[in-house]
């Protein structure tokens, strides 16, 4: 019984390779080539492997006898698998406990990271097991993938890099239920023109969907709405019309991998609400608009919200303007029905009375759906800045609509808007929002309801006496526990970061904001998500003294905030205007999340 493989980085390693069984029992020999075989039928798996030459190390593992490569990705696979980015440590001192544990974990460590770098590795055709699958050091396959890419491991997190770009590929915290919780493909440039304000989610089977929009050409009327599964799909997709101006898309993937993307388009200068479908194995269908922007009653539609259920019905949430009063906003539904086939006629949701906007819609896989809203307290059909206003929300079910509408917030301090809603497997909602507090500043309230009970009073999150409060997130974990993240501005020090505070199910309490960011410039677009088992992905951009980055930190259950990452540099400038990232990062209930990044110029 032999182990047996090639060990490279690109270019074959020239140097000696080790074998360790579970009992510490160590072979050696010399390689010129990369290739090494080791004969194991007297020693006890499972085995660690070790690659050494001019100070460097590489490491692999094998649960028996077989094909075990040693490269930079079998590296990542075995530090994911024991959890930890000191392989040495784990070699240097091997335990039966220990290297069984790796064992165990090392399927899902290696799957994890195939499906992560799916694009990568078939753009390659290197689609297969980095450790036990076969290749050569000749320049082709894995081995041209690895003259490509770095690999590097630092602080406990592990991420890959295009050698010629610096572009990072992925980045992932050694664990091999994060494995692959931080992946970014660097997709946008591929397209022929810029990718602007995307959105993200991640399916059931672990495959990223993102959309945006793009210019098409010149002047006004000339951008479209692009779709990408970010799996081994090598190319966009268009999936709205070719005339008019669409831009702001939203999506929703249900648990048969089924999508829903919405937008905004203006045709003739009017906005409509424009959706189309994707259907597993069928393809994306023909877009279709909502709305009508030119009927008398109506006025032009804002920006839509989307949500799905399990089964794929649909709520996708809009505010449309009075015809007659362009001031005045009412918050718009439809519904679409799996078992129908089709999208319900537009519906007013909010009290067509009081002028209405901040809407997000939110869904759980039962079906259970809930928008927030802010609506201004004047009846007269108006309302802007400075005139009170109430935080709504409205709950009902994907299937048969809204039943229920509650003012949510109770504070007389004037209310800033900004609302962001969570709901939980069981149809728990959580509800955040800004709103001024005594001392003049905007603070983070919030409220939650038990499924089935009342809406609890609304609670400060962060009661600022330094700065404002902005953009607040919140998104819920499958036991009720939460975390809520915002932007943090300091007046003291004339800086912006990104706070976050816990929720505990057990308690009912929040934790004292923290400070997630570094100080080493304002951040801007945070955003998060969050798994089943409460651990996390925290994205921002950060505007730095000589660039503009797109940043990382994750929450585990287990220890808390972990450091910020460095995800992408972003240029200077384009077209004479200054670029800014937009990040967007999703989860699905098995712990994928996915990081991505467009670009909105200013």
């Amino acid at each position: 019984m032999t182990v047996s493989g090639v060990t490279a980085t690109g270019a074959a390693v020239s140097g000696t390779i080790f074998l360790k069984d579970s009992t510490g029992h160590e072979l050696s020999m010399a390689t010129t080539d990369g290739t090494f075989s080791f004969d194991v039928s007297a020693l006890k798996p499972p085995f660690m492997l070790k690659a050494s030459w001019g100070g460097k190390a590489m490491y692999s593992f094998a649960a028996a006898a077989g094909t075990a490569n040693i490269t930079p990705l079998t590296q990542m696979i075995v530090a994911a698998a024991a959890s930890s980015t000191d392989l040495d440590a784990a070699y240097q001192a091997p335990s039966p406990t220990t290297f069984s544990t790796i064992a165990a974990n090392l399927p899902a460590a290696t799957a994890n990271l195939r499906n992560s770098l799916k694009p990568l590795l078939a753009s390659y055709g290197a689609d297969m097991d980095p450790i036990s699958g076969k290749f050569s050091a000749n320049g082709s396959g894995m081995d041209g993938l690895l003259d490509h890419v770095a690999v590097a491991s630092v602080s406990g997190t592990v991420s890959i890099t295009d050698r010629s770009s610096g572009a990072t590929l992925f980045s992932a915290t050694a664990s091999p239920a994060l494995a692959n919780s931080v992946s970014a493909m660097n997709w946008a440039n591929d397209a022929a023109a810029v990718a602007q304000d995307p959105d993200l989610k991640v399916s059931e089977a672990g495959d990223g969907l993102a959309v945006w929009w793009s210019y098409t050409g010149t002047g006004y009327g000339a951008s479209v709405i692009q779709a990408r599964w970010l799996n081994s799909e090598q190319s966009a997709t268009q999936i709205s019309t070719a005339t008019g101006f669409a831009m702001m898309p939203k999506v929703a993937i249900d648990g048969s991998g089924n999508a829903v993307v919405v937008w905004m388009q203006s045709d003739n200068q009017l906005n409509s609400v424009w959706v189309n479908r994707y259907v597993a194995g069928s393809g994306w269908g023909s877009p279709k608009k909502l709305t009508s922007a030119v009927s008398s009653a109506t006025g032009p539609s804002g920006v839509p919200s989307v949500a799905i259920d399990a089964a794929g019905n649909a709520v996708i949430m809009w505010n449309q303007s009075d015809a007659a009063v362009s001031s005045h906003f009412d918050v718009y539904a439809s519904r679409y029905s799996v078992t129908g086939d089709s999208w319900s006629a537009p519906a007013m949701l909010s009290s067509g009375t009081n002028c209405a906007y901040g809407y997000k819609v939110v869904a759980n896989n039962a079906g259970a759906v809930a928008v927030i809203y802010n609506q201004f307290q004047r009846t007269d059909g108006i309302g802007g800045n400075g005139d009170a206003s109430d935080i709504w929300v409205a709950t009902g079910t994907t299937t048969g609509g809204f039943t229920t509408r509650t003012k949510v917030s109770s504070s007389p301090n004037p209310i800033y808007g900004q609302g962001s809603l969570a709901i939980d497997p069981v149809g728990d909602l959580l509800a955040a929002w800004i709103q001024n507090n005594n001392s003049g500043y905007f603070d983070v309230w919030a409220s939650r309801q038990p499924a089935g009970g009342s809406w609890e009073a609304p609670k400060t999150v962060a009661n600022s006496v330094t700065g404002e409060c902005y953009s607040p997130e919140v998104a819920f974990d499958a036991h009720g526990n939460a975390l809520a993240t915002w932007e943090q501005q300091l007046d003291t020090e004339g800086r912006q970061y990104v706070a976050a505070s816990h929720y505990s199910a057990a308690s009912g309490m929040w934790d004292a904001p923290a400070e997630i960011s570094e100080n080493i410039g304002n951040t801007y677009d945070q955003h998060i998500a969050v798994d089943p088992s409460g651990n996390a992905t925290l994205v921002w951009y950060q505007i730095e003294s000589a660039a503009v980055t797109v940043r990382s930190a994750q929450y585990l259950l287990s220890s808390g905030w972990g450091a910020s990452q460095l995800i992408a540099t972003m240029g200077a400038a384009y077209d004479g205007y200054m670029v800014f990232p937009v990040p967007r990062v999703a989860v699905n209930s098995s712990g994928k999340s996915i990081i991505i990044w467009g670009t909105s110029s200013m």
